[in-house]
């Protein structure tokens, strides 16, 4: 499995406008909004916002199986445990606690996921987070929030100026330090390891 991170998407807008790039990739898990059932789609975060999706992972002409603007049309990003409080889905037995997220639009259509862990469920929420500017969350984002702090790896920029911070981390098993560098590409942070030798 190759990673699209930093890779560029089909862009017509003006020339000497950047193209954006590809934050956040890979495998989850999407509810279709006809036949609900489960199925694993590629799906890929743009920095301008746009959450793109594939039956798998795109090769150079393939057609996405569906589109949405995080940026302009999420309401809200519901946790696992807000979908199941609310009764909005029924997550399949398998599923562990935490690892699912719902994405609310403007169209009135909610986007179920999960992923296959929780760990991984949170990296998706809280780039997703980074993205939707026009989010108004029901909870007042307690629960991002609630993720950033947990996380501490991943933090909404201050300015939207390029920016690189390094960080440093706890030794690893192998003894080696370890740094993450945070990088500002189009108003969200990626986060890139290092290994300090």
């Amino acid at each position: 499995m190759t990673s699209r991170v930093g890779s560029k998407l089909k862009f017509a807008g003006k020339a000497k406008e950047a193209a954006p790039e590809v934050v956040r990739s890979g495998y989850v898990t999407k509810m279709g909004q006809v036949v609900k059932n489960w199925k694993m789609r590629w799906l890929e975060l743009y920095s301008n916002g746009m959450l793109v999706y594939y039956k798998k992972e795109p090769r150079k002409d393939d057609k996405p199986q569906g589109e949405v603007n995080i940026a302009s049309d999420c309401l809200d990003i519901l946790t696992h445990a807000q979908a199941t409080a609310k009764q909005m889905c029924k997550w399949p037995e398998d599923v562990a606690d935490g690892s699912g997220f719902a994405l609310v639009t403007r169209s009135g259509r909610t986007y179920f996921m999960y992923c296959d862990s929780v760990e991984e469920a949170e990296r998706w929420i809280t780039m997703c987070a980074n993205v939707a500017a026009n989010a108004r969350y029901e909870d007042g984002g307690d629960s991002i929030r609630e993720i950033r702090s947990r996380r501490g790896s991943v933090r909404r920029p201050e300015t939207s100026k390029q920016q690189t911070e390094l960080v440093p981390d706890l030794p690893n098993d192998e003894g080696k330090d370890v740094c993450y560098v945070h990088k500002v590409v189009g108003g969200v942070v990626i986060k890139e390891k290092h290994t300090v030798q």
